[in-house]
């Protein structure tokens, strides 16, 4: 029996010896009156009936495990003892799991986790999910239901992302429930094995033209005094900072100074999948600096929690601005395709230039970059062409597009 309790009874344990001893804690609970104070034993003929017959189930699993009971430790056999009798429950095992890589997943990505446990929870309607009820008709109406029945119904790219991650999470709960060693298999099946990626329809187009981009710029100069300015001013600086995602201005604006010429950071989306951690140097031009500033005093004022407020208070306001310029669903994304298609499209950057200011990488050259020290001033010229562009007047522009179409004609292959 464990420790007396404070009000005066014992909780009765099992002993269990296999090369050392342990405890395997019971629900029950005596008091002295229930014990034979000369042999310890316990006088009460109906616990001692009721444990006695749970002692011969426990014996019974130890007796099925045959010699495989010599692969396992002490603390192995008790966990399986135990275990054997708990509800299996997906939705507490991804809680759970979630907690444990918290800090080896960025924000977004933990996000993107509890999007999936909160989509099967609406659709299982229930907060209790067995392994064995998760099969491969499960997974087919889940997709079913969040591409057609869900009052907002998701992309399939997002679908996918889904169940790949759903897919994880689950063979994460066949590692913990599952003992191949031993032959103590409760999850035997694959619910996935025949689930296909949902092919992408055509990706609805992300780029504005230039006209669009200046509107944008020239909002009611009003609007500097409400909080919707943080939406253009966000917009405007990823435009101009060669596309910087939204996270990465909230991890690094703080740390620009009125003397910093440059902005050296990680892009966060790639940084732990890229040997060089995605590392890159912007340029910080004088056009960018009055949207810095405002955006620094704006994030003084509201002091933000975490990157998800910021990150919503950004997006509510880019939509209402994107509807005022009727543009459906205007986004930070927005700003960064159009950045790279305006100078692809309009001022014939090449494609190895234009990924080198995305801050992407191409797979043939991976290998080649390792022993190549970065050259900015190639991306810079792809920022000062872009930016200068777009403070042209209109028969420049012609111009500088007219002048481009004729080079990309006499010299396809450049481009």
């Amino acid at each position: 029996m464990d420790h007396k309790r404070t009000d005066g009874t014992w909780r009765v344990s099992y002993r269990l010896y296999h090369g050392k001893i342990l405890h395997i804690p019971t629900t029950h609970y005596v008091g002295s009156e229930s014990i034979n104070k000369d042999t310890e034993e316990i006088k009460e003929e109906f616990i001692t009936n009721y444990i006695s017959e749970e002692i011969r189930t426990l014996r019974k699993k130890i007796s099925q495990l045959g010699r495989k009971i010599d692969l396992m430790t002490c603390e192995k056999l008790r966990e399986y003892l135990v275990e054997t009798d708990k509800t299996m429950d997906f939705f507490k095992f991804s809680t759970l799991y979630l907690g444990k890589i918290v800090d080896k997943k960025s924000d977004s990505s933990k996000v993107t986790y509890k999007a999936v446990i909160n989509n099967l929870k609406l659709y299982h309607r229930s907060e209790v999910l067995s392994p064995l009820d998760i099969t491969e008709h499960f997974v087919a109406e889940f997709e079913y239901f969040l591409l057609y029945e869900k009052s907002k119904p998701v992309k399939p790219s997002t679908i996918n992302i889904y169940i790949q991650l759903f897919k994880k999470m689950f063979k994460e709960m066949k590692k913990k429930f599952n003992n191949a060693a031993i032959g103590d298999i409760k999850i035997p099946h694959d619910p996935f094995e025949s689930w296909e990626r949902l092919k992408k329809g055509r990706v609805r187009s992300k780029d504005l033209n230039l006209e669009i981009i200046r509107k944008i710029r020239d909002m009611d100069t009003k609007i500097n005094k409400t909080d919707k300015a943080i939406g253009r001013d966000c917009f405007m600086l990823i435009f101009m900072m060669l596309g910087m995602n939204l996270k990465d201005i909230w991890d690094n604006i703080l740390k620009i100074t009125p003397e910093s010429t440059r902005l050296d950071y990680n892009r966060s989306k790639t940084q732990g999948r890229r040997v060089d951690e995605a590392f890159i140097s912007v340029s910080i031009p004088n056009e960018a600096r009055p949207y810095i500033k405002r955006i620094q005093d704006f994030l003084i004022r509201k002091k933000y929690k975490n990157y998800n407020s910021f990150y919503h208070a950004v997006k509510c306001k880019l939509v209402v601005i994107g509807g005022e310029l009727g543009i459906d669903s205007l986004g930070t994304y927005h700003a960064r395709h159009s950045f790279s298609n305006i100078a692809v499209n309009d001022l014939g950057v090449d494609y190895y230039h234009m990924s080198l200011a995305l801050n992407h990488i191409d797979g043939l050259n991976n290998s080649t970059r390792h022993y190549i020290k970065p050259n900015w001033t190639f991306i810079d010229n792809v920022q000062n062409k872009v930016i200068n562009y777009l403070y042209q007047d209109q028969e420049i522009q012609n111009k500088v597009k007219t002048n481009i179409l004729s080079n990309i004609l006499l010299n396809p292959l450049k481009y």
